[in-house]
This record gives structure tokens, sequence and C-alpha cells, in this order.
């Protein structure tokens, strides 16, 4: 810009009124130019100067710090990860609306809308998921004398954890979206054990067949409310073959210090083992008093070495696939004297 003299000079008679315009224009662009620029939307800043930083971290106290947890800004392409404490911190944001997101293996995602004007600290606590360590679905055939319908049944079963602690599960529930059935399933005495036993008839199916190839899906719910939904899990297959018991039956008497069992068995042409199962019969009272397990497939007797009391008993032989799938005889009776 050229010096005031220099132009006053170049108007060889400069009028008063002039001089005075040019003096107070000059005074308001000095003033003008030294304005504070505090605004986050004055282009002159280049909108780039904010800081968003903070730290991820879990859901219930004492919080923990989560590493290696994203956290990114859209619209944009602003993004970060957790350092081992937790901390992260993304500079040289332009002013504007954002929303925040953070997310971890193994907790649920979370996010949150921010109109950044100026240097922002954020902090996320992230709820642990959920996780399934084992789900099971197993089918099982209970031969019996009366009434003259066996009896047929679907065992599930579920073993969970989560990040925030086993307390945390509120529920496991059971789908079968083929007869629009759900449940809950009972929890265990072992904490993150989760079990429930359905009969046909609960199940909205006339036959335990007609679930076979159908999926079973369980699914995790915990306080906050988050949910794991499993792939589906398939019955592998329903047993029908029994053992037919010969001897002892008909609360026949057997020595006390050792029992001879025998049964008849066309042995399934699939992986199994079978099963004695000895119960005590007292003043109307069933006890189970003995299992022998671990039979090997194709076995037709057992001795066993008996330290049984005298009184009278059943027995019964089941066979066991590698899925778990069983078939139960059906029972009788003997007479320890």
């Amino acid at each position: 810009m050229k010096p005031l003299w220099h132009i006053l000079r170049a108007c060889r008679q400069p009028r008063p009124g002039f001089v005075l315009a040019l003096l107070t224009g000059l005074f308001l662009w000095a003033c003008l130019d030294d304005v504070p620029r505090d605004n986050p939307l004055d282009p002159a800043l280049g909108n780039h100067n904010f800081l968003l930083n903070g730290t991820v971290q879990t859901y219930y106290a004492p919080r923990s710090p989560i590493a290696d947890a994203l956290v990114w800004l859209e619209p944009g392409t602003h993004i970060t990860r957790t350092a081992a404490d937790g901390a992260f911190r993304i500079e040289n944001i332009a002013a504007g609306l954002y929303t925040v997101y953070c997310s971890a293996e193994g907790y649920a995602s979370d996010s949150v809308q921010v109109n950044l004007t100026a240097n922002k600290q954020l902090n996320f606590n992230l709820n642990g998921l959920p996780r399934f360590v084992s789900r099971t679905v197993t089918t099982h055939h209970v031969a019996r004398w009366f009434p003259l319908d066996d009896v047929y049944y679907l065992e599930t079963a579920a073993q969970v954890t989560d990040a925030d602690g086993l307390a945390d599960i509120k529920q496991v529930i059971c789908e079968i979206p083929y007869s629009a059935f759900r449940d809950t399933l009972d929890p265990e005495l072992n904490a993150g054990h989760f079990k429930k036993t359905f009969f046909t008839q609960d199940l909205n199916i006339s036959s335990l067949h007609e679930l076979l190839g159908q999926p079973v899906y369980f699914i995790a719910e915990d306080n906050p409310g988050a949910q794991l939904r499993t792939e589906g899990v398939y019955a592998a297959r329903i047993l029908e073959k029994t053992a037919a018991l010969t001897s002892p039956v008909e609360l026949q008497a057997v020595p006390a210090d050792s029992i001879h069992f025998r049964w008849e068995l066309n042995p399934p042409a699939f992986d199994h083992t079978l099963q004695i199962d000895v119960y005590a019969i007292n003043a109307g009272i069933v006890t189970s008093v003995k299992t022998i397990d671990d039979i090997p497939a194709g076995s037709t007797d057992w001795l066993y070495r008996s330290d049984l009391p005298a009184g009278d008993y059943f027995w019964t032989v089941t066979i066991r696939d590698a899925f778990g799938n069983t078939s139960q005889s059906k029972e009788q009776v003997f007479q320890i004297q």
C-alpha cells in the first residue's frame, strides 16, 4: 500500500473534505484489521483448529480402560484408536456438527452427537456384550410301560460369559421360528450356565421329528439390554432304538455283592456308548443310586460289583450318541436280599 504522503502529493490541490474522508477510511481499516478472530465460523481461521480427546472405559465401576477401541467422526475422515490407558486424541477438526462413534471388540458400540465450536473432551463407557461359550440342542427318547406312548423331549443348554462379569447376564432365551416358540432357559447353580427341557407339547408341535433340520436360536441379554443372537443350532438326530432288558427283571432277587445286568440290542450304525442307571424304591420314593456310563457299543451285559443295601430297585439302559442324544429303555425291577 502506498504511504499517505505519496497519495496526498499525487493530488495537487486536495480538497479538505477529501482528505478527511481518506483519513477516516484509513482509521477504520486499521481498526478492523485488529479485530480478534475468536469466531469459530470465521473462514479466515481455516476451521481446522479444534481438538477432541477423551477416554474409553468399561460400563461399570471401577471403570477399566479399553485399549485399541476405535473412535471416529462422521462426516469426515478423522479416526483413531485408544492407547493402553483408554485415551484417544483427534486434532485439526473443523467446526461443525458431528456424530462421534466408538466401538471395541466384545463391547456394544456407542455414539454421541457434538456441535464442535471449541476443544472438547468426550468419554465413552462401553457395555461389555454377552458371549456364548457353548450351546447345545439334544433330543431324548424315553420308553415306558405306561402310558403306552413313549416320551420325547428337547434339552437346551448354554454357557454364557460377559466382559462385565457373570452377574451382568440377565437371561438366555431359546427361539424356534418354525413353531413360533420362544422361552427362557433356567439358570443353573454354576454361574453362567443355563438349561431347560421342553416336551413336545411345549414346542407347539405334534412330533419332535418336525424339528429335524430346523434351526434353534439362543439369545443372551445383559442387564443394560444388549443382546447377542447365535447362529442356528440343529438337532442331529432322534434315537428310536431301545435296549430290551433281560436280567434281572420282574423283582428277581440278586446277590448283594454283585449284579449281572443283561440286555438285548441290535447296535445302531452310528458311534455310541451305553449307560446303566440304577434307582432305589423306598416307600414309593425313587432315588438315583448308581450310574455306569461309557459302556462300549455292542455290549449286551455288565457285571457290577455291588455295594448297595438290601431293598427294591429298578434299572434302565440308555443309548447315547456322540452328540448327546439319548434313547432310554423301559425299566425293570429287581431285589437285593
